[in-house]
């Protein structure tokens, strides 16, 4: 949206040794605080030609997770939320490794198909759950309550709207965006 900010964040990608973007932010909702820590995929990454000139590489996610959690495991927070772009089945496997994450929230390599069929949301033990943006077009909301423990109340598709622009800038944002998921 013109004139809102984005936030990049991965823990896992690397550059000289350091992370490139910050590997999570924290907010307070509710008097609640959350921290938001994104992973990135392999699938996502850079190619050759970028790793090479930007000096870039890509940490085994499982040892960027928990390297971050032992850190944020100091900190006094209510609720961490994983943004992942990594496949239903690593996902899987970190929900089950960091039993700390409340909430995953995949997009990107992972398509949202479980056992042939598509799954927006699955509920695992201990009242946590992933949810999955199956549909590459359009946006989603997702409405949560944090009482006891963070919970789901809904998670809705909004199908995408055409709006004509002819702001430069948001223009090429555009066209970029179109580039990278077509990659």
């Amino acid at each position: 949206a013109k004139g809102k900010t984005t936030r990049l964040l991965s823990a896992n990608i690397n550059r000289n040794g350091a992370p490139l973007f910050p590997p999570y932010f924290s907010a307070t909702i509710g008097g609640k605080r959350f921290v938001f820590i994104g992973i990135t995929s392999e699938k996502g990454f850079f190619d050759i030609a970028e790793k090479k000139l930007l000096d870039v590489s890509l940490k085994d996610y499982l040892a960027a997770l928990s390297d971050l959690t032992i850190k944020l495991g100091q900190e006094n927070i209510d609720y961490i939320i994983l943004l992942s772009g990594r496949s239903y089945s690593d996902n899987f496997t970190i929900m089950e490794q960091f039993r700390q994450i409340s909430l995953c929230i995949s997009g990107g390599d992972a398509t949202g198909e479980l056992y042939a069929v598509k799954a927006e949301r699955v509920d695992i033990e201990s009242g946590r759950s992933l949810v999955t943006l199956t549909n590459p077009e359009g946006l989603y909301t997702l409405s949560l309550s944090s009482h006891e423990k963070l919970a789901i109340k809904e998670l809705k598709y909004i199908p995408p709207k055409k709006y004509p622009s002819d702001d430069k800038s948001y223009l090429e944002f555009v066209n970029r965006l179109t580039i990278w998921k077509n990659k």
